[in-house]
């Protein structure tokens, strides 16, 4: 196994590059300028060889790296973001310099490419956007032979064989490498990649051959996404599960641009959470948004308490319960109001909005999170994944359920006669969690009654965090 970080000035095509790679697209949905502001980790199985590739963050200008005083990290998300690039590119075993053929050579690329020379990394000069150009491609490809090199790799994003000949240079040229210097590097990026789901068994297969244990993929994957708004604390509750600073965090809303993996392990429970960038009213994705979610079955929604619930927010819970998603609503930065009657602001939210009377509520400080907090966390969505996804109900219980409420509803209210009749209930399925009642003149059910039903078997089954759909059929 080797590692590539896929390194160049902002705009020659990294990001676009990497998901043509790693066989997926599902990043950089703001499509701005200079858009990667956080490295994004893909594995690359090709020609039975495992590698890791990394799309490095854009940044303005390189000069930084050639700096002899050491950098210090503070707050400024600019000096973070160099920090994690130098880190990357001092770990990694091979270097793709991504250049753009139709601007030709500039002073960044020059920079680049003599820094991971002093270094004594093994460069690969790939020249994307071959394709934009319309004279002779030699006259162009000539001035990047100034730096040196005596092979240069033309592609294009949209020509998949230039790619494909490209990678069959590299992985000839490389075998199977593995430095056991590096195990710590291995770990903590294969945590992050996009697609390990797909190649955990090759994954597993090669460190077994290391005598290396990873034992956290062995069993289910329960996913995780956490949405929220810009700046209610997303990336700062995921560092804080994690137990380490692994997603930059700022206070400047929209520090998080892309969707970022971690896979991470706890209690016998294997998660994979996903970080997602804000998502506010002036989001022209939102449906885009929600479709790349289709997989992640738990959705911890953040509200800034500070704020509350906008009517977006609404909006918002409304989509990831009528998806069949489970859903946790966590209200962030509670350490600003270290007097809060967390139960009587319970009892308000139930009264104002009927529907979370069915959801789960925590209140936290992301921040302050300590390792007991977390496993309480933790543990509150490992019980709702398993009780309502893995825990198949019977006919027969969802019946008698049925036949209870129609007993208790027309004994409290006297009535001696029904005008429609219910005769049995069986579970419809998942995604959202649906239930079939059986009857006759189901035509003549009112809202009113529907909404009872739904209440009783909420009730009796003890469940929150999801929307139960009813459906009736007549006999």
């Amino acid at each position: 196994m080797f590692t590539i970080a896929i390194v160049g000035r902002k705009n020659v095509g990294k990001t676009s590059l990497f998901n043509k790679l790693i066989d997926k697209n599902f990043l950089n949905l703001s499509g701005n300028f200079n858009s990667t502001i956080d490295c994004n980790y893909g594995i690359l199985y090709f020609y039975e060889k495992l590698s890791i590739i990394i799309d490095t963050c854009s940044l303005s200008n390189f000069n930084f790296i050639n700096n002899k005083e050491k950098l210090v990290i503070n707050s400024n998300i600019i000096n973070i973001i160099q920090h994690k690039f130098i880190y990357i590119c001092k770990n990694v075993d091979l270097i793709f310099l991504l250049v753009d053929c139709s601007v030709g050579l500039v002073f960044d690329d020059i920079v680049l490419y003599n820094y991971f020379l002093k270094n004594k990394k093994k460069i690969y000069i790939v020249v994307n956007k071959i394709d934009l150009v319309k004279y002779d491609i030699n006259l162009y490809l000539s001035t990047f032979y100034s730096l040196g090199v005596k092979i240069l790799h033309p592609v294009s994003i949209n020509n998949i064989l230039s790619i494909l000949k490209f990678l069959k240079f590299v992985f000839y040229k490389n075998f199977n490498f593995f430095d056991e210097k590096k195990i710590f590097f291995y770990r903590k990026i294969i945590n992050s990649c996009i697609n390990l789901e797909k190649y955990i068994i090759y994954v597993n297969n090669f460190f077994k051959k290391k005598m290396i244990n990873l034992n956290f993929y062995n069993f289910d994957l329960i996913k995780i996404a956490i949405l929220g708004k810009p700046n209610v604390g997303k990336s700062t509750l995921l560092n804080s599960i994690l137990g380490e600073k692994k997603n930059i965090i700022s206070k400047i809303p929209g520090t998080t641009r892309d969707f970022l993996y971690s896979f991470f392990y706890n209690k016998n429970n294997n998660y994979i959470i996903l970080d997602t960038p804000g998502i506010d009213k002036n989001y022209k994705y939102t449906k885009i948004y929600f479709n790349k979610l289709f997989t992640f079955k738990i959705i911890i929604y953040i509200i800034d308490i500070n704020i509350g619930l906008s009517k977006y927010d609404l909006l918002n819970l409304n989509l990831i319960l009528d998806s069949g998603k489970i859903l946790l609503l966590v209200f962030n930065k509670c350490d600003y109001y270290p007097k809060l009657n967390k139960n009587l602001y319970i009892k308000y939210l139930h009264i104002k909005y009927n529907f979370m009377k069915n959801i789960n509520l925590y209140f936290m400080s992301a921040i302050d999170l300590n390792s007991r907090k977390i496993n309480i966390f933790l543990n509150i969505l490992y019980n709702n994944y398993y009780k309502y996804l893995k825990i198949k109900i019977s006919s027969s219980n969802l019946t008698k359920i049925l036949k209870k409420a129609i007993n208790l509803y027309f004994f409290k209210r006297n009535y001696e006669f029904n005008i429609f009749s219910l005769k049995y209930a069986h579970f419809g399925g998942y995604y959202p969690f649906t239930i079939v009642i059986h009857g006759k003149k189901i035509n003549k059910i009112n809202l009113s009654y529907k909404n009872y039903l739904v209440n009783f078997y909420f009730k009796i089954l003890d469940i929150k965090g999801i929307n139960i759909i009813l459906k009736f059929k007549e006999i």
